[in-house]
């Protein structure tokens, strides 16, 4: 409700906080999540209480037991037959497994990465829409841009686009593309 009263929760909910759906349903989010853990959540869902906004969020839940899952969140307004804003829904799923795939992605990223930065040839990924997502160390040397620019790859690609694909065109013709240059 407005004042962020449980009005329902699962049993799946209550078991993970070691209680009963019915210890939770009366109780305010700072009484069975903390006062920490409430006011966390309440500024990212107050403009669901004043707006009548969906808000989705993600966050790290702890729970008694010392397990910690991640949780991807959406509070959406409980309206009563007039329009007003009476409460709010809100629906967790844990994505525990995906932020897990996700940073395991991320570290293998980073390793090929490191790998094609080590590279003596200049290395580029382009994509179909003919943008620059990745170049390598010995690429930005290649086109004369500094290795010490190499955290500004990003914006460097967008102000140099059309030096490189200037620059494509002629390896093309020159039967030169794809070798080693």
């Amino acid at each position: 409700d407005r004042e962020r009263r449980f009005l329902f929760a699962n049993r799946h909910f209550a078991e993970q906080r070691g209680v009963s759906p019915d210890k939770v349903v009366g109780h305010t989010t700072a009484e069975i999540l903390g006062a920490e853990t409430a006011a966390w959540i309440a500024e990212r869902t107050q403009r669901v209480l004043d707006h009548g906004e969906i808000v989705t969020y993600e966050r790290l839940a702890t729970f008694p037991n010392g397990e910690q899952h991640w949780y991807h969140v959406k509070a959406v307004p409980h309206l009563d037959p007039s329009g007003a804003v009476i409460g709010m829904c809100v629906v967790g799923h844990d994505v525990s497994e995906l932020k897990s795939a996700q940073a395991l992605l991320e570290d293998k990223e980073r390793q090929l990465r490191q790998v094609i930065d080590s590279l003596p040839s200049p290395m580029c990924y382009v994509d179909a829409d003919g943008l620059y997502r990745y170049v390598n160390n010995a690429f930005l040397e290649y086109i004369g841009l500094a290795a010490e620019l190499v955290d500004r790859r990003r914006e460097l690609l967008a102000r140099c686009r059309d030096r490189l694909r200037a620059r494509a065109r002629d390896l093309v013709r020159s039967g030169r593309a794809g070798l080693d240059l």
